[in-house]
């Protein structure tokens, strides 16, 4: 057990002795390696310096400054660091191992980095120095960045479409002066302040300033004279934009005028309102005049920018050819404005003209239409005397018609129009030869009531003379109707009387003829009461032929009458004779003696012979009879009781 404890303790100071070992080996190669690493960053450090690299501009130089001072590295060496390495030699030291060769490179470290430290000082303060310099350089950078900047600005084409945008480009370019003098202020600061202060640090560096300075001084000069020349461009384009604006208001009210005071629309509603318009656009007249001098001045000071704009014509052709353009619209426009007055002064003269004409029509219309009314009374006569009379109104009529001044006036003025091509021409066209045709139609209207009227007078003359010819015809039927002849009283007085009555029929034959005629001629020429006057024609005919008819079956039966009263006288004296034979044969007397049976058969003899003459009379009397059953005597019944008796 004392061994084994022995033998732990041994193992422990072995243990010990080992481990002390490894920390002298760590602390030797922590401090080999940090030695090693300081060694190289002075190296580094030294190569910079060796360099002298003062940077190309104030960025670089700031970002050798930092490389300088390590910012941003992993790596920075500073006291802290070289106060542990020499901690670290000390402690090795202590420990007697390797003392020299450590103690060796310490001074050699401690060395290396005094001769650094002041050669980084220096360094430093020539790149603090140069940063001074690259700083002024920067601002001068700058300044001259700015000027080519507003050199853009200012070379920049004033490209201005109106008023608004060249004021606009005016503002900039005032703004862009203010800007261009505040750069020269600074500028000037800078010039005065740095550039003196720092004239001696670098002059390799300031020889680069001087040059930007000079830069500057020529970029300034030649940014004023822009700014001076594009200042002058910027009041012409102003004057110019003016001008246009002027010329565009004034577009704009001869626009206006053109469109609502000097448009051809027709308002006035009579003749009234027609002067009117005329008196108000003698107004527009002077209002015309007044702005007609302003333009003249106007294109004046159009003519005075031209003459401006041609002494550099090259450059220039562009607003030139606007402008010229502009000024020959203008003159265009005033000429249009001027035909256009005249245009509306002619119109509204037409328009006073078409209400006049507008009022003859309305006169002649309403003529007219009191005389169509007139034609429109269809009363063509209810006889005779009422014909005469319309006839009369009627000529009365067209003689009033005749030549109506209305009318000729209306034709006349129509003419008048006509030949200075009114505008309304196809209307006043229309209503002249309305008015014309109506009065054609009226004039043709009046013939054709004049001819119905005579037509209508011929009717009635036509008429009377019907009436009485139908009377006549009327009251000698009625006579030829008549049946005396019935009665056998004075039959032969009767015959003779009808006899005239045929007579009288017979003479009036031409007066019936006649009328016949000159009905038929009525309806020849197509009268309009031709179905009536037909009506009449045919009730005279028909009447005439009863007449005729009645007067014939009245002389017949006349005749038959008196050939019937001839058979009663002829059978009246036979039957008395009859009964004075039968009266004779009835006698019973057959004589006393011869002599008086000689008388006796002499006077039976001469008896005989008497009845043998009379035999003819029987014979003549069955004939008579006979005829009449053949011709059917109307007193048939009589003749044969007669007869037979």
């Amino acid at each position: 057990l004392d061994d084994l404890l022995t033998k732990w303790e041994e193992l422990k100071d072995l243990s010990r002795n080992i481990c002390e070992g490894f920390e002298e080996a760590k602390d030797i190669y922590e401090f080999n390696k940090n030695v090693d690493l300081v060694e190289s960053w002075i190296r580094e450090k030294e190569l910079m310096i060796q360099f002298n690299d003062t940077g190309e501009d104030y960025e670089h130089c700031t970002a050798l400054l930092k490389k300088l001072d390590d910012v941003g590295t992993g790596l920075k060496v500073d006291e802290d660091e070289i106060h542990q390495i020499n901690h670290l030699a000390d402690k090795l030291i202590n420990q007697c191992k390797n003392e020299n060769q450590v103690d060796e490179k310490r001074l050699s470290l401690n060395e290396k980095w005094k001769q650094l430290q002041q050669k980084i000082a220096d360094y430093r303060q020539r790149l603090i120095n140069a940063l001074e310099i690259h700083s002024l350089n920067r601002d001068l950078d700058e300044v001259n960045e700015r000027l080519m900047e507003k050199h853009l600005l200012a070379s920049k084409e004033c490209d201005a479409k109106n008023l608004s945008s060249a004021e606009n480009e005016q503002r900039k370019h005032l703004s862009l002066c203010n800007d261009i003098y505040g750069i020269d202020n600074h500028f000037k600061n800078i010039n005065d302040n740095d550039v003196r202060r720092l004239i001696g640090k670098n002059p390799e560096l300031m020889e680069k300033s001087r040059t930007k300075i000079q830069n500057i001084q020529d970029n300034l000069r030649k940014l004023s004279q822009e700014c001076s020349t594009k200042d002058e461009k910027l009041k012409f384009a102003v004057k110019l934009h003016k001008f246009f604006d002027s010329i565009k208001e004034y577009e704009n009210w001869a626009s206006i005028i053109l469109v609502n005071k000097l448009s051809k629309t027709f308002t006035s509603e009579n003749i009234l309102q027609a002067e009117n318009e005329l008196q108000d656009h003698g107004y527009v007249k002077d209002e015309l005049l007044a702005k007609k001098q302003n333009n003249k001045n106007l294109k004046e000071y159009g003519l005075s920018l031209l003459q401006e704009l041609k002494q550099n014509e090259n450059e220039n052709q562009l607003q030139i050819q606007k402008l010229q353009e502009c000024l020959e619209n203008n003159d265009e426009l005033q000429r249009k404005l001027d035909q256009a007055w005249e245009d509306k002064s002619n119109y509204l003269k037409q328009c006073k003209q078409l209400h006049n004409f507008n009022e003859l029509y309305k006169q002649a219309d309403s003529w007219l239409t009191m005389k169509e009314a007139f034609l429109t009374n269809d009363d063509l006569g209810s006889n005779l005397t009422a014909v005469k009379d319309l006839l009369k109104k009627h000529d009365s009529f067209v003689q009033s018609f005749a030549g109506h001044q209305r009318i000729v006036d209306l034709s006349t003025f129509a003419q008048q129009l006509f030949e200075q091509k009114h505008f309304d021409l196809h209307n006043i066209q229309m209503k002249h030869d309305e008015i014309l045709e109506r009065r054609d139609k009226l004039l043709e209207l009046a013939k054709i009531r004049k001819n119905k009227l005579e037509d209508s007078k011929l009717y009635f003359k036509f008429l009377q003379n019907y009436n009485e010819i139908h009377g006549w015809l009327t009251e000698k039927i009625k006579v030829a109707n008549d049946e005396s002849y019935r009665e056998s009283i004075n039959l032969l007085s009767k015959k003779q009387k009808h006899a005239a009555f045929e007579a009288e029929i017979n003479s009036n034959k031409g007066r019936i003829d006649e009328l016949l005629g000159e009905g038929e001629n009525l309806i020849n020429n197509s009268h309009f009461r031709s179905e009536e006057i037909k009506s009449n024609l045919d009730n005279i005919k028909k009447l005439y032929r009863q007449l005729n008819d009645s007067a014939t079956f009245k002389r017949n039966r006349l005749n038959e009458a008196y050939q019937a009263l001839q058979f009663f006288r002829l059978c009246d004296v036979l039957s008395l004779w009859i009964k004075d034979i039968e009266a004779i044969l009835s006698d019973q007397d057959n004589g006393k003696d011869l002599s008086s049976v000689r008388n006796l058969l002499k006077k039976h003899q001469l008896l005989e012979n008497d009845v043998h003459n009379h035999n003819e009379n029987i014979e003549n009397i069955k004939d008579q009879l006979a005829h009449f059953q053949r011709s059917n005597h109307f007193q048939i019944d009589e003749i044969e009781e007669k007869g037979k008796s």
